[in-house]
């Protein structure tokens, strides 16, 4: 990628609705932090009742540990999926930059968290860490400095990661957006030509396997009902929160 490609329009600078307008409608607050200190002492206030009751309905006897927490991020998934920018027709390095940054700034705070946490061992956590990382290295590449990685806010979501079954929830959600971007990398090839983006990349050839392994560990440590429903509550949680920051920061 040249050098400065990317000054014209700074995506970071691009004028985004006032978090003032969006904390009523999302339940977050934006935290205002150096390299998201703090962050973790600031939850989103998601409507908690309302997952158990959509959990609660869709859930009565799960198939699987998948169907679960599929299920259970269903109706947010479909609504996100309309509104996300970097998704749409035209989409260019813009948009890709602005959904990047806000993915990043949701996920980086807790992710080595989520990694270290105790693990089956064929889940190999930690080849599954550091996507934080490959986010940041993209934001470099596009003409970020330190300074402006640093001042980004953190959406300030906490997910529960005390038990296995919440782990995979959260997991499910950046696992599954990691596949996901293997949609997004051929609709934005001719968009971004002449830059190779290490977050669309992932885990290259091995994207595919990686997610059957990771579906395979769920369905063999979430076999009963009582898990699949814990792990479908944080999927849930973690979905909404990483929705309603896309909406805030102006990539959704």
């Amino acid at each position: 990628m040249q050098k400065g490609a990317f000054k014209k329009r700074p995506f970071y600078l691009q004028r985004r609705p006032k978090a003032a307008d969006h904390v009523e409608k999302t339940g977050f607050q934006v935290v205002k932090s150096s390299r998201f200190a703090g962050s973790s002492r600031h939850k989103s206030s998601i409507n908690t009742r309302h997952n158990h009751d959509v959990i609660t309905m869709v859930l009565s006897s799960p198939a699987s540990a998948l169907d679960a927490m599929r299920k259970a991020t269903g109706d947010l998934h479909q609504d996100l999926e309309q509104t996300l920018r970097v998704a749409v027709p035209g989409a260019g390095q813009s948009e890709f930059l602005s959904y990047a940054a806000a993915l990043f700034s949701w996920m980086a705070p807790f992710e080595a968290q989520l990694w270290n946490a105790p693990w089956p061992e064929n889940m190999r956590a930690a080849e599954r860490d550091g996507k934080s990382q490959w986010i940041e290295d993209d934001l470099r590449a596009a003409g970020m400095n330190d300074a402006a990685i640093k001042d980004l806010p953190g959406s300030g979501f906490t997910p529960r990661l005390d038990t296995l079954a919440a782990r995979f929830g959260t997991a499910y959600v950046i696992e599954g957006a990691q596949l996901g971007t293997q949609v997004l990398r051929k609709k934005l090839s001719t968009a971004l030509p002449s830059w190779s983006s290490r977050w669309l990349l992932g885990y290259g050839p091995h994207t595919a396997e990686k997610w059957r392994a990771f579906v395979a560990c769920a369905e063999t440590h979430l076999r009963d009902d009582e898990s699949r429903h814990e792990s479908a509550m944080a999927a849930r949680d973690a979905f909404a929160s990483l929705a309603a920051w896309f909406r805030l920061r102006g990539a959704a």
